[in-house]
């Protein structure tokens, strides 16, 4: 898979709200797609494995970055490779932990200071609670830490996955998610490939 850096200039406000808009649409969607299926497919009985481990391919969207040419702060999208694991209590709860690797080399604003920290090469580790209101729509929020050679960070993430191919036991899903730092924030989103092992939890969806 091949990532591309760009950068770009927008107001801190507007883009917060074009991804808090972006979010509820494809939460809608999803659930209007999946209560079609529900329909189409009513009392089908199903299973899933209990644990499941998946490999995110994605990126990260981090505003605030200085540019070093410049001086001005601008967006940055950096690659993120991540490795999750989910154990399941029933086909709506679960928890796990979701793990990324951030590609980067930076310096951000902080949040609370007027100064840029050092950013480079994160490794992110969080746990989370998963909710599965409908077949194939998940959230998920959790809290963690981000670390890397300069300073560790408490971390509090919140997401959403929705699973567009679903076999026997390999899902592949869409990912979006908000990740809320100590001392500054970012967006991520894209594909997570993840295969279940183990004892079936036993589903069946009703109208």
């Amino acid at each position: 898979m091949i990532f591309f850096y760009f950068a770009f200039y927008v107001n801190d406000i507007t883009m917060r709200k074009i991804y808090f808009l972006t979010i509820c649409s494809l939460a809608l969607f999803f659930n209007s797609l999946q209560a079609q299926e529900e329909q189409e497919h009513s009392s089908i009985e199903h299973t899933m494995k209990r644990h499941r481990v998946g490999v995110f391919l994605g990126n990260a969207l981090i505003h605030g970055v200085k540019n070093t040419q410049t001086g001005h702060e601008q967006y940055v999208l950096a690659p993120t490779l991540g490795l999750d694991y989910t154990y399941s209590f029933s086909h709506k709860w679960g928890i796990g932990t979701y793990n990324e690797l951030n590609h980067l080399d930076i310096e951000v604003k902080s949040d609370n200071e007027e100064e840029y920290i050092k950013r480079e090469n994160t490794l992110l580790f969080s746990g989370v609670v998963v909710f599965e209101p409908v077949r194939n729509f998940g959230i998920f929020a959790g809290t963690g830490v981000e670390t890397d050679p300069n300073e560790t960070l408490w971390v509090r993430y919140f997401g959403l996955e929705y699973t567009f191919i679903h076999t026997d036991d390999w899902h592949v899903s869409l990912s979006v998610g908000y990740i809320n730092k100590e001392k500054y924030d970012a967006f991520n989103f894209g594909v997570v490939i993840s295969r279940g092992f183990g004892k079936n939890v036993p589903l069946k969806h009703h109208e």
